[in-house]
């Protein structure tokens, strides 16, 4: 029994039972916000987090009731997590809510430097080129790869490809060449477009649509100060081309790109041939001398090469030359106008 107040003794005040009530409840709602807050370190649900603090900044109703709607929840934080886009895998994805590329966050890059910005992950080149050669050396067969500089001509991913030293360069113009050369790529690690396939397809310009399927050709003519289109045609129609290449034996390569959106690794390389390639001795010389490559030719033979009917003869002798110091031989070559160039 509490005394009374007027009584000369000490007196001891006491919260009335309902207050109390009100104490505890606020405890119990603080408690599981900390709850949440611990939650949310510890495992990432922002989700979960931005619910309570939406929940509690309405507090026209008790805290109470803001504590109790913490608890559904806490439930449905169980729930699977969302599957991750169909475009993402390792080294490119969303972490803690901001996207990340080869381990950098993407929104820094791009504030520092603006945008649009090209970003390439020089460890997932590799990686690819990696697999790519596995599947071929599965095939027990004898191949060789080289990279389609058309894809992409950044200078520092050449370096990198050439730094790696397991593929060529795949060029289609002096201005390519010279790139793949001052990025360090041996003359004998670059492949350049010459006799090809048969006299029918000579002096053709190919162009492989995507991903319409079409692969159309057609003819330069000379018209006044510059050149018009002629013969223009569709060669083919229904692959999915992405990319064309010369084999050293003339006949033309072709990566078919089977699959579509989303990405399912699928695809095929199809080889373009004439009817009687082996009756063609043009295209029989041609790869035997870039099979056997320029080291070992002679200074007065690799001039006599320079006005050879395919040009990646023509560029491998003029490289071999170049690299030998023959300045004086190139020079001479390039002052006669009668020089078959």
């Amino acid at each position: 029994m509490l005394p009374r107040s007027d009584s000369p003794t000490a007196s001891v005040s006491v919260a009335p039972p309902r207050l109390r009530r009100w104490v505890w409840l606020t405890l119990i709602a603080l408690g599981l916000v900390i709850f949440v807050a611990w939650a949310t370190r510890a495992m990432g649900l922002r989700e979960l987090m931005e619910r309570a603090i939406s929940e509690l900044r309405h507090l026209g109703a008790p805290i109470f009731f803001s504590g109790m709607a913490i608890l559904p929840a806490l439930r449905s934080s169980r729930s699977p997590r969302p599957a991750a886009p169909w475009w993402s895998r390792s080294g490119l994805g969303y972490e803690r809510g901001d996207l990340h590329f080869a381990g950098h966050a993407l929104a820094p890059l791009a504030h520092r430097h603006g945008t649009p910005l090209y970003l390439y992950d020089a460890a997932r080149v590799a990686d690819n080129l990696l697999r790519l050669r596995a599947a071929l050396a599965a095939r027990d067969l004898p191949f060789r790869v080289f990279y389609a500089m058309k894809s992409n001509r950044h200078p520092p991913l050449l370096r990198a490809l050439r730094r790696l030293g397991t593929c060529g360069i795949d060029t289609c113009s002096p201005a390519e060449v010279a790139r793949a050369r001052t990025c360090g790529f041996a003359a004998e690690k670059i492949s350049f477009t010459g006799t090809a396939l048969s006299d029918a397809q000579r002096g053709l310009f190919i162009l492989n649509e995507f991903p319409s399927g079409k692969m159309r050709a057609f003819r330069a003519e000379r018209d006044g100060a510059s050149f018009k289109m002629v013969d223009a045609r569709i060669l083919s129609e229904g692959i999915m081309g992405i990319g064309l290449a010369w084999h050293p034996d003339g006949s033309l390569f072709m990566a078919d790109w089977i699959g579509g959106y989303p990405l399912d690794g699928k695809g095929a390389v199809w080889r373009v041939e004439t009817p009687a390639p082996a009756k063609d001795a043009q295209r029989l010389q041609t790869r035997l001398l870039l099979s056997a490559g320029f080291a070992k030719t002679a200074p007065a033979e690799l001039v006599a090469l320079l006005g050879h009917r395919d040009q990646r003869v023509r560029q491998g002798a003029q490289l071999e030359l170049a690299k030998r110091g023959q300045a004086a031989a190139l020079l001479a070559v390039a002052r006669d106008a009668a020089a078959p160039l």
